[in-house]
């Protein structure tokens, strides 16, 4: 599976414009509608992927359903990451106002930096069957829906995939770093981490396929037959 993972978005004759081009949206993606063009090709290639269509990975078209994707699954992110992001904010704002208020103390900040490190490693183990689920079944409540996620939760087949999957995207973003030393290699960065975000996503996908099985696809706007 890792071989495939890692050859799968190198797939067909246009590769380097694929990755050139989500590269170049990530890189900018500090901006939220670049954000939700990567979102939104992601559970594209989601989708491809799960179908086993031939073409995989698909090209950067149909933007507008491309960018009304990227959006939702933008929003399902937002939610599932909203608490834990919340106490990281009042963790960091303890933190950094207590030089200043000698009614605080820095370690006033450990608590809620400490719940929200615990937030995040849970947010970031179920978020991603959330945006799957989503693109499978293209509703939006599908990344809220509990009958079809906690068979992804639960089960040993989806957090084997997870662990595969968070171990190849961490590896290539350490991959990143070691290019970003280089002067040229700065501008390959985005694409490399574009890219382990598609290896990760076939992994999850294809790994789990037997509980994608389940999933009704025919509601998925612009499915494809």
């Amino acid at each position: 599976m890792i071989k495939e993972a890692l050859r799968a978005p190198l797939a067909g004759e246009r590769r380097w414009k694929r990755l050139a081009i989500g590269g170049g949206w990530l890189a900018v993606s500090f901006g939220i509608v670049p954000l939700w063009v990567v979102l939104g090709y992601v559970v594209q290639f989601a989708e491809a992927v799960a179908e086993d269509r031939s073409d995989v990975p698909p090209s950067f078209e149909y933007w507008g359903l491309l960018m009304s994707r990227g959006v939702r699954a933008f929003g399902i992110s937002v939610v599932y990451l909203f608490v834990p992001a919340a106490f990281a904010i009042y963790g960091a704002f303890l933190y950094f106002i207590a030089p200043f208020n000698e009614s605080f103390t820095t370690a006033r900040a450990h608590e809620p930096l400490a719940i929200a490190a615990v937030l995040f490693a849970i947010a970031f183990y179920l978020l991603p069957a959330a945006l799957l689920t989503y693109a499978i079944d293209g509703r939006t409540r599908a990344g809220f829906s509990p009958r079809q996620l906690v068979r992804f939760w639960v089960s040993w087949t989806y957090l084997r995939s997870w662990l595969l999957s968070v171990s190849l995207v961490v590896a290539l973003h350490l991959c990143a770093i070691a290019v970003a030393l280089t002067a040229i290699g700065v501008l390959a960065v985005p694409v490399v981490i574009f890219y382990s975000y598609l290896v990760g996503m076939y992994v999850l996908t294809t790994g789990t396929s037997s509980l994608l099985a389940d999933i009704d696809t025919r509601t998925r706007p612009g499915r494809r037959t």
